[in-house]
């Protein structure tokens, strides 16, 4: 009995996601579902350019800054030490477009127990806040990059499991879509 309910609870997650891909394919193509949808337009600009910024880091060099611009483009601007072999700037330049489909499926795979969830919303909400204090150089991200944090935070506080697990589901399906 309890292996059929987990069942059922498993293909109605897949479900939900499955909508939830579907009705934001949908709506990014509506100017209104354009500006519903801004904020995660956004937020997956910063997993795009964070995926550069990190990757830069880990291969040894500085991440300075992360641009965002209004139209939901950006740029993650780094220095390398001189002479960095052609395999860093591919790993670099790879990690962007690699970035939303890996934040987003940890979100998802996270959503998978209370507790996971929990701390993967309060992990993203800080890391935006954080992020946008030490490398974001831009009003667009500045004005939008908080908020989202902030609101993720209060989620990861203050929500309810399921609203809890309902919201990063979204936020990771809209960042996988958005590759």
């Amino acid at each position: 009995m309890t292996s059929t309910l987990a069942e059922q609870d498993h293909q109605q997650r897949i479900g939900v996601l499955l909508g939830i891909a579907l009705a934001s394919v949908m709506l990014w193509q509506t100017s209104f579902g354009s500006i519903l949808l801004y904020p995660f337009t956004i937020l997956a600009t910063w997993f795009h350019e964070m995926g550069h910024g990190i990757a830069a880091m880990l291969s040894g060099s500085r991440f300075e800054r992360l641009l965002i611009y209004p139209d939901g483009s950006g740029v993650a601007l780094s220095l390398r030490p001189y002479g960095a072999s052609r395999l860093t700037e591919a790993l670099i330049a790879a990690s962007g477009p690699l970035g939303p489909a890996i934040a987003g499926s940890l979100l998802i795979v996270a959503s998978r127990t209370a507790r996971h969830t929990r701390m993967a919303l309060t992990i993203l909400g800080a890391a935006l806040i954080l992020s946008t204090i030490i490398w974001v150089s831009s009003l667009t991200g500045w004005l939008v990059l908080p908020a989202l944090g902030i609101a993720i935070l209060v989620l990861a506080r203050r929500g309810t499991a399921p609203q809890q697990r309902f919201g990063i589901q979204l936020l990771g399906v809209q960042a996988c879509i958005s590759v």
